[in-house]
């Protein structure tokens, strides 16, 4: 079992936790998934249907706006960070984000193939 909600997603982008977007879609997609393995059975039918049709509306509306979001978020941080000086007033080294870690795209094909 490897629970996660939509809770705990929202605690781990508010805390900078996601090193990389893929981390991101993993565990929207881990949330779906589980949602579909886990509500088995007659019973369960409204819940992995329900889960299918919110996937499709995460991919749809919501994955692409935040890849593009995060991604004018790290450029933006970035130019940013390349114009302060440090505390002994010399520039930074150009890697540094001013993140706790930086989140960056590491790749555009998704773990459920899309």
């Amino acid at each position: 079992s490897d629970p996660i909600c939509i809770a705990e997603i929202e605690e781990k982008i508010v805390d900078g936790d996601y090193v990389t977007l893929r981390d991101y879609e993993t565990d929207v997609v881990r949330m779906f998934n589980n949602c579909r393995k886990y509500n088995n059975g007659p019973d369960g039918t409204w819940f992995r249907n329900e889960a299918d049709r919110q996937e499709k509306l995460w991919r749809r509306d919501v994955w692409n706006q935040a890849r593009q979001y995060l991604k004018s978020e790290m450029d933006k941080a970035s130019r940013l960070q390349a114009l302060a000086p440090d505390a002994q007033g010399s520039m930074p080294p150009p890697s540094s984000h001013g993140r706790k870690r930086p989140l960056v795209e590491a790749s555009t094909k998704s773990p459920g193939g899309n």
